[in-house]
């Protein structure tokens, strides 16, 4: 019990609101209560959260546990009602009244334990195949916006469906702004190298963990980075010698 005490004390003191001063002219003027218990930076947040996390887990496990709520059809097999990220939250469920009721309780229940609330304004219901009046009385219920896919998350487009050519739009306009910052004539042929480099390796390997790249979009990104590189004129040696390494005569740009 003194171990348990002991812990206790030292978790409150993190919960416990500080006062700052400020340093001006090299003298202390003022004191300013903390209206947040967790000081910015503090070494203690990870851990804070996963446990708060923890229980945000253990809570929706016991509500969907009520024979009331029914699991969205591809969900059901393998009991998936929530996927939670570091900002944001998916919760899943059958189109129906009684499921989105019990998530919204469960909700209201986890805010009011920890002193939350649910940002309405930040928050959409994507739906599929709802009769029109039922779909009325769930936007009622929640106050959520409607939401249409295919949504950005993470600059990557979701489907419910295989990506077409122009769903790999927001790829190939990140990469041309990524390049278009810079003018081939404000760097060195070594600087458009890297950013070349960079661009390929970052922006395009974080969609390859997620989407294959068709090859009319790949040519697509090819085109920006060879415009760039060589300044609008005739490339000296074909593109695809470039993608060797440097040993066997390329430029050792990634090949996608």
């Amino acid at each position: 019990m003194s171990t348990c005490a002991k812990s206790l004390t030292r978790f409150h003191g993190h919960f416990t609101p500080e006062s700052s001063t400020v340093a001006l002219n090299g003298s202390l003027h003022g004191f300013f209560p903390g209206k947040k218990s967790l000081k910015q930076g503090e070494p203690m947040s990870p851990a804070l959260f996963l446990l708060c996390m923890e229980f945000f887990s253990l809570l929706i496990k016991r509500k969907t546990t009520n024979f009331d709520f029914n699991f969205h059809l591809k969900c059901e097999k393998l009991k998936i009602s929530y996927f939670l990220f570091a900002d944001d939250l998916m919760l899943f469920s059958r189109g129906d009244l009684p499921s989105i009721h019990i998530l919204m309780e469960y909700l209201q229940e986890f805010g009011d334990i920890l002193g939350l609330s649910i940002n309405t304004s930040k928050s959409s219901i994507f739906t599929e195949g709802i009769q029109d009046d039922e779909l009325d009385r769930i936007f009622a219920r929640t106050k959520f916006a409607r939401g249409a896919m295919p949504v950005l998350y993470l600059d990557i487009s979701l489907v419910v469906k295989q990506l077409s050519v122009m769903d790999y739009s927001p790829l190939v306009d990140q990469i041309a702004s990524c390049i278009g910052k810079w003018t081939a004539k404000s760097l060195s042929f070594a600087g458009q190298l890297k950013l070349i480099h960079l661009v390929m390796q970052g922006v395009e390997c974080f969609w390859l963990q997620v989407f294959p790249l068709p090859a009319t979009v790949t040519e697509k990104i090819h085109q920006l980075c060879r415009v760039f590189l060589w300044n609008f004129k005739r490339s000296p040696v074909a593109w695809e010698e470039i993608f060797h390494l440097k040993e066997d005569g390329g430029l050792g740009i990634w090949h996608m």
